[in-house]
């Protein structure tokens, strides 16, 4: 994409290395002092009014709270499961792109948000939705990635992230208004990054679906179709299959029995057996 390029060109300076892993650092850090302490959770998240009111951090300190049942006993397994999964993500997607398009990335789903919220005046706003459009990046660049689920069971992460639509979907549908366009919002990055390509490849099934239409209608026809065909009696090599064909003079295709040649010569069809029976 050419806008990418340019902002690269222009920008690519000011791109932080390890992005992703100073995310998973800080998520870890606050789940810690979450523990200690719950409050600060109430510290963290996005809240319109207390942006406006000066705490200016929240536009920024909400993607640091770790997507977990943070009263779980379980709590403990599952942050570790996803800050592991968040640092491989982000380990393939800076490979893949580079730190500029990745911070990109991650800078538009935080700004997104962050406007959607205040714009609507949602609360305690999470970075949720914002890490579920990393992993749909990833899915969609790493399809059959084997990700250890539960650190015994591999499974494409493809797979994985087709359920996390489903979730996504659900928490839309039984979502209020600010919810939903915070989600919608989040999930800009993702359209502006993968867009063009999904309809390229839309474009392209479409095109495949009708060649193959197209050649399934010729294969038929083909079948139904004979190579011989006599223009008096309408006889072909499947009907007749004993029979000669011959193309004449005139251009057109007769069986031996109606060329036209022999018709001038005189000569008659062989009648049919039941007939030849009759006559005996």
């Amino acid at each position: 994409m050419r806008w990418l390029t340019t902002l690269e060109r222009r920008f690519g300076s000011l791109a932080i290395p390890g992005l992703i892993r100073v995310i998973v650092t800080l998520n870890a850090l606050a789940f810690v002092a979450i523990k200690l302490n719950p409050e600060v959770l109430g510290l963290l998240t996005l809240r319109p009014e207390k942006v406006l009111a000066g705490e200016v951090w929240r536009l920024v300190t909400f993607i640091f709270i770790p997507r977990v049942a943070l009263g779980s006993q379980v709590s403990y397994f599952w942050i570790f499961f996803y800050l592991w999964l968040l640092w491989v993500m982000g380990e393939g997607l800076e490979q893949a792109w580079g730190s500029f398009k990745l911070n990109l990335f991650y800078v538009f789903g935080i700004v997104g948000t962050a406007v959607a919220v205040l714009a609507l005046g949602a609360t305690d706003t999470t970075g949720v939705w914002l890490n579920m459009s990393l992993l749909f990046a990833f899915a969609t660049l790493f399809p059959n990635f084997p990700i250890m689920l539960f650190f015994v069971l591999p499974v494409p992460v493809k797979w994985i992230a087709l359920v996390s639509f489903a979730t996504v979907v659900l928490g839309f549908v039984e979502a209020d208004l600010s919810t939903r366009v915070a989600i919608v919002v989040a999930f800009t990055n993702y359209i502006l990054f993968f867009g063009r390509e999904w309809v390229h490849l839309w474009r392209e099934q479409g095109r495949t679906m009708k060649r193959r239409q197209q050649f399934q209608v010729a294969q038929n026809t083909a079948v139904d179709e004979t190579l011989h065909h006599c223009k008096i009696c309408g006889s072909t090599e499947e009907s007749a299959p004993e029979k000669e064909f011959r193309v004449a003079a005139d251009g057109e295709e007769y069986c031996t029995f109606h060329l036209p040649s022999r018709q001038s010569e005189g000569a008659a069809p062989p009648l049919p057996e039941s007939a030849t029976a009759e006559k005996k």
